[in-house]
């Protein structure tokens, strides 16, 4: 219990709240209306940067509002919570982005490839969990470098991938 810090709280448990999040909105509410949504004058890439976005507030705020059973398990327990430093809150923030730009990977893959991607996704997210575990332990630079190459990596893949999505959202509206 006293490894789990405030900052292993907020870099675990949203990730863990993004996650659920993610699968529930892409594999059982995106997926069963691609058709419909196709049909409509909405762009698919704003569709999904704004889930992307609601992902990684609910699960900040499902986070937050978790946190004081948090102190309490601290307290009944006997452990004094620690301060969040600047640079683990800094890092934190880095996480959150990290969470955006995995959502809107998550989205834009489920939306071009549909249910068959389940499996792979999943696994990919408990990879990216271990990932965390494993980076958290390291110093705040090496995490911090990670996490922006993480970003700018999972950011890139997603803006080329939905580039082939609006090309394949015209050619679907002509035909």
């Amino acid at each position: 219990m006293e490894d789990f810090t405030t900052f292993t709280y907020f870099l675990y448990i949203p990730f863990l709240f993004s996650v659920v999040t993610q699968n529930d909105i892409y594999f059982y509410d995106l997926t069963t209306s691609i058709e419909t949504l196709l049909a409509t004058p909405l762009d698919a890439a704003q569709i999904l940067k704004e889930k992307g976005l609601f992902i990684v507030i609910k699960s900040v705020i499902l986070g937050v509002a978790m946190f004081p059973v948090y102190l309490i398990i601290l307290y009944v327990n006997g452990y004094k919570p620690n301060i969040l430093l600047w640079n683990e809150a800094l890092l934190l923030l880095l996480c959150f982005l990290l969470q955006y730009s995995l959502s809107l990977l998550v989205g834009t893959v489920t939306w071009l490839y549909g249910k068959k991607s389940r499996l792979g996704i999943i696994i990919g997210q408990g990879l990216l969990l271990n990932g965390l575990t494993a980076i958290s332990s390291w110093d705040i630079k090496g995490s911090g470098t990670v996490m922006v190459i993480s970003i700018v990596a999972a950011y890139g893949v997603s803006r080329v991938l939905i580039k082939r999505l609006r090309t394949e959202n015209m050619i679907m509206r002509c035909l």
